[in-house]
């Protein structure tokens, strides 16, 4: 009994310490994935021209990609990467999005994707790449889209909301666009039967759309935040610096009104000419 009693104990003890052993590996190799894509983001930073940069940037979506399928990575903050990506993670904790984007001397960008998410009551890990296919997308605004056709941008908040049973992860999302313009997104992540699906209902203005596209000057600035305290995803309106130059976007800017969006019922519906109070320190 005593040697039973021995042997349990040791048993026990050498279950822990292999534990904590396979776990430090675990933990070792995602630290070395993380430091190969950071020196690939270093080295693209200091390359020159545009065809080096494309070949560093296939380079960084190799390893990131095999990073991201890693199920070690989505509780991991991959603070390092912080200083070339976006990295959002949901309020529930089952989404974590990562986007980043090269910039060509044409003034054209180009982004990358990533989603992360968790599904079911086992929290099943899931990985999915998104290819930025924007520039052969007809009519954006109207159409549902999946990972292999992503309107790319990088994005820099999100948003959780839920109807019913389904949650809906609401992207804010920025595009440089080209050396005139500039772009802002707004979003909606789905996930049904474990499949990623981008685009939800809008109602702006009278209008129905799948997402919501600015478009502006990049003399200007504009802001397209989520409001915590009202609710509301609320932006700067935009107008043409004349009317003459009604539809002509490299002309439009901030005309010190906003609007917004609240979520009611599974859409987003339009609030038009809201007031927004300052924040306060």
């Amino acid at each position: 009994m005593l040697n039973n009693k021995i042997f349990l104990k040791l048993f026990f003890v050498f279950f822990i310490i292999s534990n904590q052993f396979v776990f430090a590996q675990s933990n070792q190799v995602l630290d070395n994935q993380i430091i190969d894509v950071v020196e690939q983001f270093v080295n693209m930073k200091n390359t020159k021209s545009d065809p080096g940069v494309k070949i560093i940037a296939f380079k960084v979506d190799s390893l990131y990609s095999v990073l991201l399928s890693n199920p070690n990575s989505f509780n991991d903050s991959l603070a390092p990467l912080k200083e070339y990506s976006s990295i959002l993670t949901s309020d529930d904790g089952k989404v974590k999005i990562i986007t980043w984007n090269i910039f060509f001397k044409t003034g054209e960008y180009f982004y990358y994707g990533y989603v992360q998410y968790l599904t079911g009551k086992e929290n099943e890990f899931h990985f999915v790449k998104l290819l930025d296919k924007s520039a052969e997308i007809n009519k954006p605004e109207m159409q549902d889209l999946l990972p292999e056709k992503w309107y790319g941008c990088l994005y820099y908040q999100i948003v959780t909301t839920k109807y019913k049973k389904e949650k809906l992860y609401t992207l804010l999302g920025w595009d440089g666009n080209s050396f005139i313009t500039n772009k802002k997104i707004i979003d909606v992540l789905t996930i049904r039967n474990g499949k990623v699906k981008f685009g939800a209902a809008f109602e702006i203005a009278g209008e129905k759309s799948k997402r919501v596209i600015f478009e502006y000057t990049n003399q200007a600035s504009m802001t397209l935040r989520w409001d915590e305290r009202e609710k509301m995803i609320i932006w700067d309106h935009l107008a043409p610096e004349s009317p003459k130059y009604e539809g002509i976007y490299e002309f439009y800017g901030p005309d010190f009104t906003h609007d917004a969006v609240k979520f009611k019922k599974g859409k987003w519906l339009f609030q038009e000419d809201i007031y927004v109070e300052n924040p306060k320190e």
